[in-house]
């Protein structure tokens, strides 16, 4: 269990921070600080929940585990939705009859 707590953490904050600091999409589409705080404030959040309870047992970590992958889902969702109008201004092609 305690080796699924560290995985899922470490999982939680690289790709939270590649995918808000480090690619352009959230970073172009809110800005630089912005995407500081998108980063930022879940992951001192987290870690704060996580030294105050301590998930110990199968129970708690399945749970903790749950929220870590919400967490990361709304980055998901965030991250798309920031992506998505950059791909949609590509032009067209027009097609000659």
């Amino acid at each position: 269990m305690y080796s699924r707590r560290i995985l899922g953490l470490a999982k939680f904050f690289n790709l939270g921070i590649e995918r808000v600091i480090y690619e352009s999409p959230i970073r172009n589409r809110i800005g630089v600080l912005q995407a500081g705080d998108v980063y930022t404030v879940p992951a001192w959040s987290l870690n704060s929940i996580y030294s105050h309870f301590r998930p110990h047992g199968a129970c708690k970590t399945l749970l903790f585990g749950c929220l870590l992958d919400l967490l990361r889902m709304g980055e998901y969702l965030l991250y798309q939705f920031c992506k998505w109008p950059s791909s949609q201004a590509q032009p067209r092609k027009s097609i000659a009859w």
